[in-house]
């Protein structure tokens, strides 16, 4: 008897120890593999002008493990000709994977770019983007240059300094007189199907910090804004229309995205992540079936998203810009409101 349980205990060893490294192991840790600073814009920066992003970090992670954070950046402002004349804000924004320039996540905000830009943004794996802003001063010089490189950043690994591929990008932008001649943004708010069906009466939030509308749109979706000076704008859109479209086919599509198969645009991943955790998985798959089946009513996201709108205004002539939106679940498409 045993000789039995001694050769179980053996057969049994013997298996654990062929089982590959890959079930066992646990999810690899977050890593830097690579980051570049890049320029941000090249366009006139008026003065009393806001928000204007100058470089930007570009921060790329690898890994699924423990999520590292961004806790500080080291400026270099020596390149603006006047930076103390000139800049009366520096403003630090943080916009995830999404390499177009925002306004809704500030990192850091301050007056004195000599100290460490201190803060806690927590990143995901893939690219990560930060966008180094000037506000700048009324009284700014016109034709003085606006300019600035990052010497490094940190992370909450505690692995000292990491140094970007490339510091100080070429490009820089100039200050320019406040004089231009007062634009408008106009466009369509549309549902993102195949018909781009129109949205009528949507709200409408428009704000650059120092220019604040709202209005409307119209019956087949459009809408404008007018006597806008040059800045970054941020439009946000509220929609209070039924929902609908979603069923198990939505259900399907957000496990197809989740294994690999199917890709998804960036609205179609916004719509998908119906439990707001920032990830999209079996867990949005299961709430898309409970509201379907009507075990629930609700989505931790809401019932509309829209595509993050940011424009900016050169002076140079009017915008146009259309917003699409979705039903929080229906990442098929298939919903006519």
């Amino acid at each position: 008897m045993k000789r039995k349980i001694l050769t179980f205990i053996t057969l049994g060893l013997s298996l654990i120890a062929i089982i590959p490294s890959f079930l066992t192991a646990g999810p690899l840790n977050q890593s830097v593999s690579g980051s570049t600073v890049f320029t941000a814009s090249t366009a006139v920066a008026y003065q009393s002008m806001i928000n204007n992003p100058v470089i930007g970090l570009e921060i790329t992670l690898t890994g699924s493990g423990a999520p590292l954070s961004l806790t500080g950046i080291s400026l270099n402002a020596s390149l603006c000709t006047n930076f103390s004349t000139d800049v009366s804000m520096v403003r630090v924004y943080y916009t995830g994977s999404d390499s177009a320039f925002a306004i809704t996540n500030q990192f850091w905000a301050g007056y004195d770019p000599s100290q460490t830009l201190a803060g806690n943004q927590e990143l995901s794996t893939g690219k990560n983007y930060f966008w180094i802003s000037f506000d700048v001063f009324y009284y700014a010089i016109v034709g003085d240059i606006l300019d600035a490189a990052i010497n490094w950043f940190t992370l909450s690994d505690y692995s000292g300094l990491y140094l970007p591929d490339v510091t100080s990008p070429p490009g820089h932008r100039l200050v320019a007189a406040h004089t231009p001649v007062p634009r408008s943004i106009s466009g369509r708010v549309m549902y993102d199907n195949q018909a781009e069906t129109g949205l009528n009466n949507v709200l409408l939030l428009l704000n650059s910090g120092y220019n604040a509308q709202q209005t409307t749109t119209g019956s087949n979706g459009q809408f404008q804004f007018n006597n806008l000076m040059p800045g970054t704008y941020q439009i946000v859109a509220v929609c209070y229309k039924p929902w609908g479209g979603v069923n198990a086919v939505d259900a399907l599509g957000i496990l197809r995205y989740f294994v690999g198969v199917d890709p998804l645009s960036p609205l179609q991943q916004m719509a998908a992540d119906v439990d707001a955790s920032y990830f999209i998985n079996s867990t949005d798959a299961l709430l898309v079936l409970k509201r379907f089946t009507g075990i629930i009513n609700y989505f931790p996201l809401g019932d509309w998203i829209f595509e993050p709108t940011m424009v900016v205004v050169d002076g140079t002539g009017n915008i146009v810009r259309n917003i699409k939106g979705l039903c929080v679940g229906d990442v098929n498409r298939s919903y006519v409101p």
